[in-house]
């Protein structure tokens, strides 16, 4: 008898295991969330943007949360060296799908601290295409379609490469016709750059050590600039 219990108590034990199991490591399979997001600082020496430095040393947060290609982004810069440091939010919602993009940003730009948010005249609009090709060239083209009579527009090809551990990415940049805002009467190149950037990974955070030549033939100017930051 006590032989015939402890075969019952056998079968009833197998299925109550073999059912346990498959509960268990379903239960630890990690479903990856479609929705990205990311938060980030930088510290530049100076805040250099297409062929001129627009701020000396300069303080740059920026937020973004992503899904499926498309992207929604805060980023802003506030100078943090004497009376004249500029101040700007830039808000960027961009689509990129198999190589191509596109995005619409709004710089806004205030003068004083009486340009509110909401007034027009510290806004600029921009819309702008872009190609990756194969991450050996990028094409990008950008437009100012409100608050810009000129509708400036600026034209860039990049390569990407490495070195070692070192990132780098060169640039010619241009203005293909009048403006105002890139200070061109015509057809010029007005950037030509090199940039450098070196990640270190700690965990779930990245350490980026960057450094960026820039010269616009236009200006006659040169200008080097070195940044650090931390995103997660």
């Amino acid at each position: 008898m006590k032989k015939l219990f402890s075969l019952i108590a056998l079968a009833l034990l197998i299925p109550a295991v073999s059912f346990a199991e498959p509960a268990d490591s379903t239960a630890t399979v990690s479903r990856k969330s479609p929705v990205e997001a990311g938060i980030g600082v930088d510290l530049v020496s100076s805040y250099l943007w297409r062929g001129s430095q627009l701020d000396r040393a300069a303080i740059q947060p920026d937020a973004y949360i992503s899904w499926k290609g498309l992207t929604l982004d805060v980023w802003g810069s506030a100078g943090i060296v004497g009376e004249s440091a500029s101040r700007e939010i830039d808000l960027s919602l961009s689509y990129e799908i198999k190589g191509f993009s596109i995005i619409f940003t709004d710089y806004f730009c205030p003068a004083a601290d009486t340009d509110l948010f909401f007034k027009n005249g510290a806004h600029t609009l921009e819309v702008g295409v872009g190609y990756d090709l194969l991450g050996y060239v990028q094409f990008n083209w950008y437009t100012n379609v409100y608050n810009d009579s000129d509708y400036s527009s600026y034209f860039e090809v990049s390569a990407p490469f490495s070195i070692g551990a070192v990132d780098f990415s060169a640039a010619v940049g241009m203005s293909p016709y009048r403006s105002a805002a890139y200070g061109t009467t015509g057809f010029n190149v007005v950037n030509c750059s090199l940039a450098a950037r070196h990640d270190f990974e700690f965990s779930k955070v990245t350490v980026p050590l960057s450094a960026q030549l820039m010269f616009n033939p236009v200006l006659k100017q040169a200008f080097f600039c070195a940044g650090v930051g931390i995103s997660f």
